[in-house]
């Protein structure tokens, strides 16, 4: 793979960069990197205003805990539509048990008044 030696090759350069102790170590560094040089200055402007940092790393603190809050508030509307609908199935399913309980009832009274009826019929013919 063409790609993988270059890889790491950045790796070396950039851990290279990260672990140099001395100014003198950085410039041979950017001698053999040449495109280190924009990292280095980069980390030198960061070195100057360090204030400036923290404000940017405060600011990327904020996005990033606005956008855990959003997404835990969309994850719980996610959670609350689905235990809304899981609510409306079980309350559909109870309404046709408790339809199904009426109807069994209503042929318990059918059968308890045929019941009554041939027990009647019976204490006649009984006579």
């Amino acid at each position: 793979m063409p790609g993988r030696g270059k890889m790491k090759l950045d790796r070396l350069k950039y851990l290279s960069l990260f672990v140099a102790e001395t100014p003198e170590e950085i410039e041979q560094l950017i001698e053999i990197f040449p495109d280190l040089e924009s990292v280095r200055l980069d980390i030198n402007e960061y070195l100057e205003r360090p204030k400036e940092v923290l404000n940017m790393f405060s600011e990327a603190l904020r996005i990033l805990d606005r956008n855990t809050a959003e997404l835990m508030v969309d994850r719980m509307k996610d959670e609350i539509d689905e235990l809304k609908v899981q609510a409306e199935e079980n309350r559909a399913q109870l309404e046709e048990k408790d339809s199904q309980l009426e109807e069994n009832r209503a042929r318990l009274e059918e059968k308890d008044a045929e019941i009554d009826r041939l027990k009647k019929l019976l204490e006649e013919q009984n006579k």
